[in-house]
C-alpha cells in the first residue's frame, strides 16, 4: 500500500458527509471520463492490458468485493489472507474486456447507494474489525478499507486513466509543504 494514505476517522456526521463527498466526486470523475473515451476505443486494451469495459467492471466487481469483505468482518470472520489478485486481475480482465460499457457504469451507479448507506450508517464501534487487503497484503480496519476500497482505489484508477488520455499533470508542490 502506498504509504502516502490519509486515512480518515469518520467519528462524526460530518466525517462522514465529507469522505462521501469525496467517494461521489472521484467517482463521476471516473464515470465522465470514461464516457468520452470513444466508443471505437472502448474495446482496445490500453489500461495495463485491460479494455475500458474490463476496467470498469473490475471496479464495480471490486466493489462488491470490498463490501463483502467488510460483511464478513462485521459477523466476526477472522480476515482471510488470499492472495488472488494478480490471479483475479487477468481473470476479469479477460472475462470482460468485452462488456458493455454502458452497462458497467450503470451498475456503478446503482451501486452507489449501498456504499453511501454503509457510511453513513454503519455504528462507529464496528469500525475498527480487521479487514484483509489482498491488494496490499495487509490487514486494516472497517474504517480504512471502506476508503482504501470506494476512494483510494479509484483514485488510482482515475490518475491511470488521466495518464493514458495524456490528461494528468503532477500536482504541484505547495510551498507550505516544502
Amino acid at each position: 500500500m502506498r504509504g502516502d494514505r490519509k486515512f480518515r476517522f469518520l467519528d462524526g456526521d460530518r466525517d462522514r458527509l465529507e469522505l462521501l463527498a469525496d467517494v461521489r466526486r472521484v467517482r463521476h470523475t471516473l464515470v465522465t471520463l470514461a464516457e468520452t473515451v470513444p466508443a471505437d476505443r472502448r474495446y482496445e486494451p490500453r489500461y495495463a492490458g485491460a479494455t475500458l469495459a474490463a476496467l470498469l467492471a473490475q471496479l464495480h466487481l471490486s466493489d462488491q468485493m470490498t463490501l463483502a469483505a467488510i460483511q464478513l468482518a462485521l459477523l466476526g470472520t477472522p480476515p482471510l489472507r488470499i492472495q488472488l489478485l494478480g490471479p483475479f486481475n487477468r481473470l476479469t480482465a479477460y472475462l470482460f474486456k468485452d462488456r458493455s460499457v454502458e452497462g458497467s457504469i450503470r451498475a456503478i451507479q446503482r451501486h452507489e447507494r449501498r456504499i453511501a448507506d454503509l457510511i453513513l450508517r454503519l455504528p462507529i464501534d464496528k469500525f475498527s474489525k480487521p479487514v484483509y487487503d489482498p491488494a496490499h497484503d495487509v490487514t486494516l480496519t472497517v474504517e480504512q478499507t471502506i476508503q482504501e476500497g470506494f476512494l483510494f482505489h479509484w483514485q488510482d484508477t482515475l490518475v491511470a486513466m488521466q495518464r493514458v488520455q495524456g490528461i494528468y499533470y503532477e500536482p504541484l508542490e505547495r510551498f507550505d509543504t516544502i
